[in-house]
């Protein structure tokens, strides 16, 4: 449910003094959009056999107890102003990212090179949302992506609970899982530093 980038940019230069050079690089990489219409799915109450007669913390008897519900349908988005999500409506942060290469000439046949990889690897930026608030973007995440788990037990959204919320431990057994509480969730993460040594000899 993403789309391309849309723009890359990257900065590159070289300094060499006798047998030392040294390679800076800095690379952005803007923020692309995301999001579909159906994003959110929800129970159908056409193919539920059970209300909440039973659970003594539903507001109204007339609830469906999920348990019962066979099949579902998408809803509109209750974290997008409950309207459904128009294809690419949120954009996903922008990266930043710099590397450096560090190489030495021993010989004129021998070099090695040292390659020092996400020095800085930062993500920041894109639209504002109830799940980038709860994952902000920055050193680890990047990117996000539709919630998998939208039609968890304990769910928020589109009626997968009972009782009187998501957080009602005794009609649900447990409180919310926080990776669950959104339609959307962190898909991408940005890579670690890494370190690489090279050796070049040329016969």
């Amino acid at each position: 449910n993403s789309f391309y980038v849309p723009n890359v940019v990257s900065a590159i230069l070289n300094y060499r003094h006798n047998k030392f050079a040294v390679t800076p690089s800095l690379v952005y990489i803007s923020g692309n959009p995301y999001g579909v219409p159906l994003d959110t799915p929800g129970i159908d109450p056409r193919t539920c056999t059970n209300n909440s007669a039973g659970i003594p913390t539903a507001p109204t008897r007339l609830q469906a107890d999920y348990t019962s519900c066979g099949g579902q349908i998408n809803v509109p988005n209750p974290e997008n102003g409950g309207r459904f999500t128009g294809l690419g409506q949120f954009w996903n942060p922008n990266q930043l990212t710099l590397n450096t290469a560090l190489s030495y000439d021993f010989t004129p046949k021998l070099r090695v090179t040292l390659t020092l990889a996400n020095l800085y690897n930062r993500c920041f930026g894109g639209t504002s949302t109830p799940w980038t608030t709860a994952f902000p973007p920055g050193a680890t995440i990047c990117s996000y992506g539709s919630n998998g788990f939208a039609p968890s037990p304990i769910a928020p959204h589109g009626g997968f609970y009972n009782g009187s919320g998501p957080n009602d431990t005794v009609a649900n057994g447990a409180a919310l899982n926080p990776y669950i509480a959104h339609t959307y969730v962190p898909i991408g993460y940005n890579q670690p530093f890494n370190a690489f040594v090279g050796v070049q000899i040329k016969f």
